[in-house]
Order: C-alpha cells, then structure tokens, then sequence
C-alpha cells in the first residue's frame, strides 16, 4: 500500500488520479454486481446509472479532495450505510 507521501508524488495531478483509477483494469465493481443479481442480494432494477457508480465516483472524489486513499473503515460504511440500503431486496 503507498504512504499518504508516496501516493502525493506518484499521482501529482487529478489527471494521473483519474488514469491509475481506470487504467487497463476489468471493471470489477459490475461482475460483483451482476453476481449479487443473480443471488438475488439486490434489486436490478435500483442500479441505475448513479447508484451503479456510486462507489467510484465516492472513491474518486474522496481521492481528489484529500489526496489519499479512503481508509478501510470509510470503505466499508460508504458499502454497507450508504450503497447496500439503496440496491437491497425489499
């Protein structure tokens, strides 16, 4: 994992965030979703979309803003106190 320092120098411009945030990789965040689907975990029909990229674009955001990655605990509360109640079965 880079330190805060580290991850200032090797990302000095909202451009190079941009691209280290969507360079070359499979988009995870749908095969994950797509996967809760067809467990039935959560309603298809509330991805528009918003709520879709909603993770990265809170992930983004939090990256320009303050220039470091959101710690795990920040993760895991924009999952489970904001995305999961907007995407779950009723």
């Amino acid at each position: 994992m880079l330190s805060n320092d580290m991850f200032r120098k090797a990302f000095a411009t909202p451009e190079e965030v941009r691209r280290a945030l969507s360079a070359g990789r499979p988009d995870n965040l749908s095969v994950i979703l797509d996967r809760a689907v067809a467990r039935n975990e959560i309603d298809p029909d509330k991805l528009i979309p918003p709520v879709k990229t909603l993770l990265r674009d809170l992930l983004r955001h939090h990256v320009m803003m303050h220039r470091v990655a959101p710690s795990e605990q920040l993760r895991i509360a924009w999952v489970d106190s904001i995305f999961l109640p907007l995407v779950r079965r009723a």
